[in-house]
């Protein structure tokens, strides 16, 4: 769609959040679509880790949920716009054209609840980058020397960050933690 529109030259594309950071980090796009929910790395975290090294990249989430959770935590990450997949095709010109005069954009439907910043339940962002990357990990099912193998980490360091995981958000099991990644958009089923 975007290559049809002129203006626009699509440089590249990705299957996950890593590749994504590594092909931003590659070639450096005025600006990126981002979905939130991307196997090995989500959007919310390649979002902020792209945003690192490049500040000034537009990043306009694009995922299949509405619910005010992921468009505060994608916001929150830096991205500009906020769109449903569904509505994409009749919504991402507009988006990209409102976003480079300043503005931001959400696709109609999406919600941030007034209430949801000052909620006191444990949320993800009570995680480090690290251990956020460790848990949407463990919720795909990767083993500790999994982890350890794609993160270059030992599997001690794994089992510690697993540790505090649990500590953190009081929650024992894997079960418990894969229900709690899904609810936070980590991951999806």
């Amino acid at each position: 769609m975007l290559e049809k529109h002129n203006g626009f030259e699509v440089v590249g594309e990705a299957t996950n959040g890593r590749d994504g950071i590594r092909l931003a980090r590659d070639q450096e796009p005025d600006v990126v679509i981002m979905d939130v929910a991307m196997p090995d790395l989500n959007g919310i975290d390649a979002t902020s880790r792209i945003l690192q090294f490049l500040p000034g990249t537009i990043i306009i989430a694009l995922s299949m949920h509405a619910d005010g959770r992921y468009v505060e935590r994608m916001i929150s990450a830096g991205a500009k716009g906020y769109l449903i997949k569904h509505r994409a095709s009749s919504e991402l010109i507009e988006a990209i054209q409102r976003i480079l005069r300043g503005k931001r954009f959400l696709s109609p439907g999406c919600d941030i609840p007034d209430n949801y910043s000052s909620n006191l339940e444990p949320t993800s962002q009570h995680l480090s980058v690290r251990e956020r990357e460790i848990l949407q990990l463990l919720a795909e099912g990767h083993s500790n020397k999994g982890i350890s193998e794609l993160l270059s980490i030992s599997v001690k360091t794994v089992q510690t960050h697993q540790a505090n995981i649990r500590d953190k958000l009081g929650i024992s099991t894997i079960a418990e933690l894969t229900k709690f990644a899904i609810k936070e958009g980590l991951t999806t089923l």
